[in-house]
């Protein structure tokens, strides 16, 4: 017990005479010993400056005996980059970096970097970055009626100078003008008559600070146009549909007269009850094999020229039977259920054993009971040469 004691205060002794020598190579550097080195932190009050902005740095200076301070020196992937004053300073001393007074086209990044008056090998340094303006409009796209108005807002940051935007627009002519600007907004006004065809226009808003800085807006003034409400159905057989045309886009409206049609002229339904903005639409009696496509065009006679679509899609009838398979054990039963879907009627189903695509009842099982719904199939006391047979539930 005394043994194991001693060895773990030894132990401690040595590990306190090994802090004890370090410390003492440490030092200042006087009697011959090696010194430690010096080191240089470097820290900034803010992470990034505007253009034209100041931050305040300082240097924290450890292990230099001879307290010389540091040297201050700016660098950067481009001029110009700024500057820190003063140059030198003193350990724990702030110096103050100013910002270059232009802007950059993009972010650019500042090292600031403290070298040791005492040593130049030493040194520590910090990044700030000197953000690039940005110039944003809102709202950034628009749809504009013509002969109407709608005002822009710009917003300006990283522009320490704050002196806003000049407005421009494009095309210049034809396409709407701009008034009431302000360094901030202005107002776009719609050209009175609308166009023949959607023109697009944009509006620019351009730093007076920095004029290649700028935000867009992009706005469509639109031509009138015939819409047909609805754009688009899905009908059953014998299924009927109203379609409705109206005016969009026409600073001044008329009275809407157009003319219905149907493609394909034939087996696609019928049109019926057709004015000059609405018409209805009768799809065929029976259901088609597969689904039916037809198009329902308004073409308008005043104003002249203008058309629009609707689509119809009639569907085809479709039987499922729940369960879709089934194992079922000689002289046992199992209930099958038919959805018709699509059927006009609602006529519902006859059923069918068949085994390679020829009745096989009774030898393969029979339909205990059935009607247009449903049916319970009862498998037979043996086992067939073909174990496998197709319940069909064919549409009445």
């Amino acid at each position: 017990m005394f043994t194991t004691r001693r060895g773990s205060f030894s132990g401690a002794v040595v590990i306190g005479l090994v802090a004890v020598l370090i410390a003492s190579c440490g030092g200042d550097g006087g009697g011959g010993g090696s010194r430690t080195p010096i080191i240089v932190n470097v820290s900034a009050d803010h992470a990034s400056v505007l253009a034209g902005g100041t931050a305040s740095v300082t240097a924290t200076v450890r292990n230099d005996g001879a307290n010389g301070g540091v040297t201050w020196t700016v660098t950067c992937p481009a001029e110009p980059c700024g500057s820190v004053s003063p140059a030198t300073s003193a350990s724990g001393a702030a110096a103050t970096y100013t910002a270059p007074s232009t802007a950059p086209a993009a972010d650019k990044t500042i090292t600031i970097r403290a070298v040791s008056a005492t040593d130049a090998a030493r040194s520590g340094s910090v990044t700030i970055t000197l953000p690039a303006i940005l110039v944003s409009v809102d709202p950034p796209e628009a749809t504009v009626e013509a002969g109407t108005t709608l005002t822009f807002t710009a917003t300006v940051e990283n522009d320490i100078a704050q002196r806003g935007v000049t407005w421009s627009i494009a095309p210049d002519s034809g396409a709407g003008t701009l008034s009431n600007p302000t360094s901030t907004s202005v107002t776009y006004v719609a050209s009175a008559d609308a166009p023949a065809s959607d023109v697009i226009v944009t509006i620019t808003a351009t730093s007076e600070t920095d004029t290649t800085r700028s935000g867009i807006s992009t706005i469509t003034l639109p031509s009138p146009a015939i819409v047909i409400d609805p754009a688009s159905t899905t009908l059953d057989a014998g299924g009927t549909q109203v379609f409705t045309a109206s005016m969009q886009h026409d600073p001044s409206p008329v009275d809407l007269n157009v003319t219905w049609e149907i493609q394909p002229e034939s087996g696609a339904g019928t049109l019926s009850d057709a004015t000059s903005t609405s018409v209805t639409y009768h799809a065929p009696a029976t259901p088609p094999t597969s689904d039916l496509e037809a198009t329902i065009t308004a073409t308008s006679i005043l104003p002249p020229a203008l058309s629009a679509t609707a689509n119809v899609t009639v569907s085809a009838m479709t039987v499922s039977i729940d369960p879709g398979s089934a194992l079922v054990p000689i002289g046992k039963q199992q209930a099958f259920t038919a959805m018709a879907q699509h059927d006009p009627q609602d006529g519902g189903v006859s059923w069918q054993l068949v085994q390679s695509g020829n009745p096989c009842a009774p030898v393969c099982g029979i339909l205990d009971s059935f009607d247009v719904s449903s049916a319970v199939y009862l498998a037979p006391i043996t086992v067939p040469a073909s174990p496998e047979v197709t319940l069909t539930a064919t549409s009445l």
